[in-house]
Order: C-alpha cells, then sequence, then structure tokens
C-alpha cells in the first residue's frame, strides 16, 4: 500500500481546470443537517478512508469527486494512514490525536478499474475545500498533498475556508533531499498553515521541504500507521505531519469549542518549541499546556479569569503547575506574554539588536518580534 503520495504535476492541474462542480446528492445534505454535532468536523482531502482500518462510527459522510460512481472507501492507503493519525485505528494499534473526531472523507484521487491512480487536480481538490465549508461544515481541512503550479481556483478556495472561519492545514512536500526550496500548493499560500517534518527528536527531517512557506514542524518519520486492511505498517512524509497537526487543532477545539481559528493557530504557535529556528510540534505538550491548571491559583480570584484565559492560549506556560501570581515580571517575561498573545508572529530579523540577548534564548523570538 502507498504510504506518501504527494505531488502532482502541472499538467495534471491543469487538465483538471475542466472539472465542474457536481451538484449536492442527498447524501451531501444529510450530512450538512449534522453540522451542529459536537464532534469536531475534520475533511480528509484526499484518497478516501477505509472502513475497515478506521472505525465507520468516526467517518462521516462524503463524496468521491474523481470517481462519482464509487464510494469514499479508500483504494490507495493514503487517507486512510492520514485517518488514522486523526482519529486512530483500533484494528491496527494506531492512537489517534483526537479520536473524537468526525472525518469527513472528499476523494480526489483513487485507482481506476483497472488499479491505476487518477487525480483530480488543482480544480476538483479547490471544490473539495468549498464543500468542506459550505456542505460539510468542517472546521479542520487537511490536505496532505500540493502542487508546483501555483492555481487561482486553489488560492481562492482556501481563502474562502479560512474568511468563514476553517483551519485549512496543508503539507509542506517531500523534496526536501533533491529540491528543498521548492514551494508546493495550497501550503504555500498565506491563509493556509503549511506543516513540514521533522524527526522524533525534532530535528527537521532531510526530505522535508525548507523554505519559508513552511509554519510548523510536526513528526513525519519512522511514524506507525494504518493500512486499508487495517494492519499496522511505518511510513514518512510531510503529510502525516500535517495530519498531526490537523489533530491537535481539532483537539484543541474539541476542548475549546468557543475559539476561533485564530486562536487555535496562536495556541499551536505559542506551544511549539524552537529547535534550530523552526517551530516543532508536540501535541502532548500542546494539549497539556492547553489544559492545564495553576494550583495556586484560588478559585474566584481576581485574576483567576485571566490566568485561566492566558494558560488555555499557551500564553503563560509552567513545568511546575504554579502561577507564582506575586512574582515580578521581568522584561523577558514580559516581551514574551506580548509575543504570545499576538500569535507568536514570525519576524524578517533573525537577531534582536541588543547585545544581552543571545540568540537561541527562550525570549529571543519575542524581542526580535516586538523590538
Amino acid at each position: 500500500a502507498r504510504t506518501e503520495a504527494w505531488t502532482e504535476s502541472a499538467a495534471q492541474s491543469a487538465a483538471a481546470d475542466g472539472y465542474a462542480a457536481q451538484t449536492q446528492s442527498a447524501e451531501q445534505t444529510e450530512s450538512a443537517a449534522q453540522t451542529q454535532s459536537a464532534a469536531v468536523r475534520v475533511a480528509v482531502i484526499d484518497s478516501g478512508i477505509s472502513t475497515e482500518a478506521v472505525d465507520a462510527e468516526r467517518i462521516a459522510a462524503g463524496v468521491n469527486y474523481i470517481r462519482p460512481q464509487d464510494d469514499t472507501e479508500d483504494k490507495l492507503g493514503h487517507g486512510t494512514a492520514v485517518a488514522a493519525i486523526l482519529a486512530g485505528s483500533e484494528k491496527a494499534r494506531v492512537t489517534g490525536i483526537c479520536p473524537t473526531a468526525a472525518l469527513v472523507p472528499l476523494v480526489y484521487c483513487s485507482a481506476d478499474g483497472e488499479g491505476r491512480e487518477v487525480s483530480g487536480g488543482a480544480a476538483m481538490t479547490a471544490q473539495a475545500v468549498y464543500d468542506a465549508v459550505d456542505v460539510y461544515g468542517c472546521r479542520v481541512i487537511n490536505i496532505s498533498s500540493g502542487t508546483a503550479a501555483d492555481s487561482k481556483a486553489l488560492r481562492d478556495a482556501v481563502d474562502y475556508a479560512a474568511s468563514r472561519g476553517a483551519l485549512v492545514v496543508a503539507s509542506a512536500g517531500n523534496a526536501g533531499r533533491t529540491d528543498p526550496d521548492a514551494v508546493y500548493y495550497p501550503g504555500g499560500y498565506e491563509s493556509v498553515l503549511c506543516v513540514g517534518a521533522c524527526n522524533a527528536d525534532g530535528s527537521l527531517a532531510d526530505f522535508s521541504q525548507r523554505n519559508g512557506t513552511v509554519d510548523l514542524l510536526a513528526r513525519g518519520a519512522d511514524l506507525r500507521l494504518a493500512s486499508i486492511r487495517g494492519t499496522r505498517i511505518r511510513g514518512e512524509g510531510t503529510s502525516f505531519a500535517a495530519a498531526v497537526v490537523s489533530g491537535t487543532a481539532a483537539q484543541l477545539w474539541t476542548l475549546h469549542p468557543e475559539w476561533t481559528a485564530d486562536e487555535v493557530r496562536a495556541a499551536l504557535f505559542n506551544t511549539a518549541q524552537a529547535v534550530d529556528g523552526w517551530r516543532v510540534l508536540d501535541p502532548q505538550r500542546t494539549l497539556a499546556v492547553c489544559t492545564a491548571a495553576f494550583s495556586d491559583v484560588p478559585e474566584g480570584a481576581w485574576y483567576s479569569g485571566a490566568a485561566a484565559w492566558a494558560a488555555a492560549h499557551g500564553i503563560v506556560q509552567s513545568d511546575t503547575g504554579r502561577f507564582a501570581p506575586d512574582a515580578p515580571c521581568t522584561r523577558a517575561e514580559m516581551v514574551t506574554f506580548l509575543y504570545r498573545a499576538a500569535g507568536s508572529p514570525e519576524t524578517a530579523r533573525t537577531e534582536s539588536g541588543f547585545a544581552d540577548v543571545p540568540a537561541g534564548s527562550w525570549y529571543a523570538s519575542g524581542v526580535s518580534a516586538v523590538a
């Protein structure tokens, strides 16, 4: 089974330009009526999801764009591997990051009757993005694929999704060994959270893209995945790193359903740790920080609400579980709090300009951003 299907050619994208949006089916209409359910809905724009590997209760109604005569069962394996990272596969013994998520399979690539891979390219992916928002009510849209050809249709679609409050997550690409600076779309678009891959120790995986469009790194090497038949397999790729981020975002939204996409994105950035100049996401750490309660903040204290809000958003972090309400605040801490409150924005500056701010220190990014 294929575990990493990634790039598509510009020819595929051009061929897909003639794809016409299909009308809503009864299944789509039924799915739209379910968008008020408690589960966070995650669009998996991929090759489908195998119900033999992933619990059918976790799979919501979707649609097969590339082969409308087929259902959304996975024939290639890639979408199933992504889905197992998101919500888990009991059969494959893979624990999902957001086990309560409702996964919506939107199939833009599959296999034809002779087993040959077929793909709808950028135009079909764009249609899936629109439907993820308007038909299926998805808050997270995972696109573990990309094209080297810039596509206005795809750019407009992801921008629309972001304007409607969805978080679009895409993989950065796997040409790190041959063309590390190449940009792939939709990951290269400003409105998309672009994810590269790291190794278990947080270091950049050698196959991952490493250009300026990469917002976060997540584990994408030597991962345990689920095959179509529900067996446990190993795989690597930025596709799966993107799924790690999407799963973490879905779990944050499960814990904080009132949050906006900007708040979820900020929490991901705020809780990521700096490794060799990259933001590296550890889902366990992020979720632990964003659910922490301070043992020294009395219930009803005048600052308790603010402390809880700052902790949930990853602005105030503590390894001891204590807030220390009476402790003085240093300039380094103040700048870091402001930086995190702003969502940990990237800055073109690589140095802070202050002689007493060591490069790589825990507060250096904050000082560089606000200086």
